[in-house]
């Protein structure tokens, strides 16, 4: 697992075309947390843009995971709706980044915060449920966790600046920063998911360092 930071800003924008990487050894699992993750980012990017559904199916799919969670498994039929999900999540964050072209305070907001819903709701649910990683990618995994918090309550800041009419130059260039990689971080995200979908490329664990 690689980790990008820059000014104590994070990013893992960088997304590998050839494989999709994760913890889980079930594709069940994989398309479960993804479909929460991007529930719940989508969830918190409707506050910034006008075209928002006016209902999300988080709910239905956090019980679907509760569910699935409980009976240690996950049918055929459960996998394909969590990948539905996941793809439907994805297709409306896509829509909102491709009209956030060009930087603006409200819409790059919607995008970085976004990012940091679904990465905080992503790895907590993976650290909980994975059962491969030793000591240290777990200590690398909170310190990243620790990033994404404090990237958090800094957009926290930088939106309550903005609708307070006073964000400043240094909270506006973080914001572009941030937007920049998110955004990045968005396309290759969908662009990935969309060939694994598609059967293209694999499910693979991560190469680590220890294994427990």
């Amino acid at each position: 697992m690689e980790k990008m930071k820059d000014g104590g800003m994070l990013s893992w924008d960088i997304i590998n075309m050839s494989g999709v990487d994760s913890l889980f050894q079930s594709e069940g699992f994989f398309w479960l947390t993804t479909a929460v993750a991007t529930g719940l980012a989508a969830e918190e990017m409707t506050r910034f843009f006008s075209d928002a559904p006016q209902n999300m199916n988080t709910k239905e799919i956090i019980a679907l995971f509760n569910q699935c969670i409980r009976n240690n498994d996950i049918t055929e039929h459960e996998l394909e709706q969590a990948r539905s999900w996941s793809m439907d999540n994805l297709k409306r964050i896509d829509r909102w980044n491709l009209k956030t072209m060009v930087f603006c305070d409200t819409g790059s907001l919607g995008i970085s915060k976004g990012f940091t819903a679904y990465w905080l709701n992503f790895k907590l649910i993976e650290l909980e449920w994975q059962q491969v990683l030793g000591l240290d990618e777990v200590e690398e995994t909170y310190q990243f966790l620790n990033l994404v918090l404090a990237d958090s309550e800094e957009l926290a800041q930088i939106e309550q600046a903005q609708q307070d009419g006073c964000m400043n130059e240094d909270q506006r260039l973080f914001l572009r920063s941030h937007w920049q990689r998110s955004k990045l971080f968005w396309t290759n995200l969908y662009a990935s998911l969309q060939l694994f979908a598609l059967g293209l490329i694999e499910m693979r664990q991560p190469e680590l360092t220890h294994l427990p």
